[in-house]
Parts: C-alpha cells; structure tokens; sequence
C-alpha cells in the first residue's frame, strides 16, 4: 500500500501583537510524520539587540487544514521551563522576557491529525517580520513506506536509516 504526504510549506510565522525592538533571527523545524498524523517541533530564536529587558506578546498561528492541533506546548529552551499560552482564535500567543544583548530560544511542539495524507506548514517569516532570517533549518522524518509526493522546497539531501527517511 502506498501511502502519500504532500507537503507544502509556505510559514505561519510568530509575529508580535505589539511594536517591538526584538528581532525574530532563527529557526530550526522537525516535522515527523505518520500515516494519518504528524507531530511538530519548531525552536525559534528571539533577540534583543538593546539595553533593556523586553518582555512582548507573541502570536503563533496554526494552518488549520483538516484538524486542530492538540498537545501543544511551548518550552524555554534555555531552562527547560514550560512557557505560560493563551489559546487565540486559530493559534496560541505566549509573552517571551528577553534580556538586554541576549538571544532566547523558544520550542514550540504540537501534534495534529493529517486526515487527507495533507501537510501544510505556511513560510512567511520574512514578511511577517520584515526581515531575513540570519538561519533557517527544515527536517522532515517520515516511515519509509510513506511517499512524499510533493515539497515546495528544495531539500539538500534525503538519508534512510532505521526504516526512516529524513529529508533536509
């Protein structure tokens, strides 16, 4: 039996909900999927560029193609401390504490249903932000048995092991 992914990645992107002087400069993404589900892990860097400690909501939002996410959490990658989250019309915002000429790490995790073999995953970060992004890194892992049929964009390489195919 075949069993298709496709894959459009076009980012919803965190944007702030209030003017900030934070800047949104990386993000590493893993995407690890089954054959009706995926689950999502995403750690974006924040920095504060000033003098003065920054504390700013963020807004994260979720393509809704099919089902809702579920399990969602977000983490302190620094201290490992889960980060309080407000459930916001069709994502969740959390107010990161940035301190002066520091960068911060936030991952943010989810699950959600992939009913239609269908991942969307929307790349806007630049717009959003209004700026390049210093790095980003994309991971897809899938059973080997599951075809990625399509990815909108180009992948450096494809390696399997352990009955796994990890694009990047």
């Amino acid at each position: 039996l075949l069993q298709t992914v496709f894959a459009s990645f076009l980012l919803a992107a965190p944007t702030f909900l209030h003017a900030q002087p934070i800047r949104f400069v990386r993000e590493s993404l893993l995407f690890t999927l089954a054959a009706d589900s995926f689950s999502f892990s995403g750690v974006y860097y924040f920095d504060n560029p000033g003098p003065t400690v920054v504390e700013r909501s963020i807004y994260y939002p979720f393509v809704l193609s099919g089902s809702v996410p579920d399990s969602t959490s977000i983490v302190d990658v620094h201290t490992g401390k889960i980060v309080p989250m407000t459930t916001v019309s069709s994502g969740v915002s959390f107010a990161p504490v940035l301190q002066p000429f520091s960068t911060q790490a936030y991952r943010i995790s989810f699950d959600q249903g992939a009913p239609k073999r269908l991942l969307e995953y929307i790349l806007k970060t630049t717009a959003a932000w209004g700026q390049p992004l210093d790095r980003m890194t994309i991971r897809i892992q899938a059973p080997a048995d599951i075809l990625l049929k399509l990815i909108s964009l180009k992948q450096d390489s494809i390696h399997s092991a352990g009955g796994m195919t990890t694009y990047t």
